[in-house]
């Protein structure tokens, strides 16, 4: 659909177009509106044009479900975050009106709960997994508009027994110690955890839990840990198969040593020497790379960043390839 109009201007002018009535917008779906003007100078009746693409939405405000995880494990805890922000990105800062959550299962079975945004627009949902199905829909309800989110699928499991891990450390630093909670739909004998990080088994261990459904262990977290590491939790059912579940936990990103560096003068002259102090920790290799200020204002990439080395050091994680 196409509409027209033809407006004089005096080096500028505005020009109002409704929409839904002139191109006859209909639906619920977002559409990319194309704006097209031409200009005509009036002596010579030359003409230039420009256009630019518009973003239409049907709504003021979308939804998503923040997942912890791709899967639910059936009788195991599941958090999920619902966020609610305006189409720009801006979060909805409403604690009056409640934003309704409708779970349900291909089997029709329907839990509703209402939710109070916080200052980022954001409630942690409470997911209920003791359900029988292998798929929970997710609806929310904010202002009256309904936002289909989307689902959480079952995890696959051939003795229908699951084991889930979950990290209770918000934010693992270095040096500190990282607690862990191990939960089981059936009691337990022992579980094992191995925590594998830059390709190699950095910590592994047997904990016994006699007829046990839930334990926590902590570990000292180290600089070979960073910047990530997958935690592997997992158990021998009755019949001999293993149970397991992991975890990928993000360190904070600091590096192991340290570097200052200072200058005797701020500015010299060309010829005279500068003195360059570095402390350090010993037995450091420190190397020095000068850079004329000019070629930096050409292209930058000459130094070494942070982000750099982690990067490089994510390149040493366990790869694994299959059919």
């Amino acid at each position: 659909v196409i509409t027209r109009k033809v407006v004089p201007i005096d080096g500028k002018g505005s020009v109002e177009f409704d929409l839904r009535e002139e191109l006859r917008l209909e639906g619920d779906y977002t559409r990319n509106i194309i704006i097209e003007a031409v200009v005509e100078e009036e002596l010579t009746g030359r003409k230039q044009n420009a256009s630019a693409k518009v973003a239409i939405y049907d709504r003021r405000y979308k939804m998503e479900l923040v997942k912890s995880d791709d899967n639910f494990k059936p009788g195991l805890p599941y958090t999920a975050w619902l966020k609610v922000t305006y189409q720009d990105g801006a979060p909805v800062q409403d604690q009056t009106n409640p934003v309704e959550v409708k779970q349900s299962t291909y089997e029709s079975t329907q839990f509703v709960r209402n939710y109070t945004l916080d200052q980022n627009g954001m409630a942690k949902l409470d997911i209920h997994t003791d359900v029988n199905s292998s798929y929970i829909n997710i609806v929310g309800v904010y202002l009256g508009q309904e936002f289909y989110l989307s689902g959480i699928s079952k995890a696959d499991s051939d003795v229908d027994s699951y084991i889930r891990a979950r990290v209770l450390t918000e934010m693992p630093l270095v040096g500190s110690d990282v607690v862990v909670e191990v939960a089981a739909t059936t009691p337990m004998k022992f579980f094992t955890y191995q925590l594998l990080g830059r390709g190699d088994v950095l910590l592994s261990n047997t904990v016994a839990v006699p007829e046990s459904r839930t334990h926590k262990f902590k570990f000292p977290a180290t600089f070979a840990m960073v910047p990530r590491a997958k935690l592997v939790v997992y158990y021998i059912a009755a019949n001999g198969d293993m149970v397991s579940d992991s975890q990928v936990i993000t360190f904070d990103s600091e590096l192991q040593n340290f570097m200052k560096v200072s200058l005797s003068k701020d500015q010299t002259k060309p010829g005279q020497d500068v003195e360059i102090s570095i402390s350090t920790n010993p037995d450091s290799y420190v190397g020095l790379l000068g850079v004329d200020q000019s070629v930096l204002l050409l292209k930058s990439g000459n130094d070494i960043t942070k982000e750099q080395v982690f990067s490089e050091l994510q390149k040493y994680e366990e790869r694994s390839y299959g059919y």
